[in-house]
């Protein structure tokens, strides 16, 4: 018996794709960390599973960014869980599009020590 919607490897292997590598970039307290997620020209939606950390206090957000672009302006959507409150208010993230780059921008002021942020990347192309 012949199974229904069967798919042929070809179609099946255009459908795979394997996860990203996680990327971890170190970060400076009192600093603004500018991070290339993607190309306006390549990528339409961006998903970044993330995880910010203290190393040394063992606080953390956990979250995911979704960024849309209408090629000329980018919108950040931030959803995040806190082990901590007070982490919250030592760090801020925003987005922004320069030439074909969109770019996810960290801000850390008086964290008190210098925290990493670790992502998956996810992407949806421009049709």
């Amino acid at each position: 018996m012949r199974e229904r919607n069967a798919l042929s490897k070809k179609h099946a292997d255009d459908l795979y794709e394997p996860l990203h590598p996680i990327v971890q970039v170190d970060l400076l307290d009192n600093n603004v960390e500018v991070i290339v997620v993607g190309d306006k020209t390549v990528d339409r939606r961006i998903e970044l599973e993330y995880s910010y950390e203290l190393p040394i206090g063992g606080k953390a957000i956990t979250g995911r960014f979704i960024f849309n672009h209408d090629g000329s302006s980018v919108d950040l959507d931030n959803g995040y869980t806190f082990l901590d409150n007070s982490i919250t208010k030592t760090v801020t993230f925003s987005a922004s599009i320069v030439g074909d780059d969109i770019r996810l921008i960290v801000t850390t002021s008086s964290v008190g020590e210098n925290p990493t942020i670790k992502y998956r990347r996810y992407a949806i192309g421009v049709v």
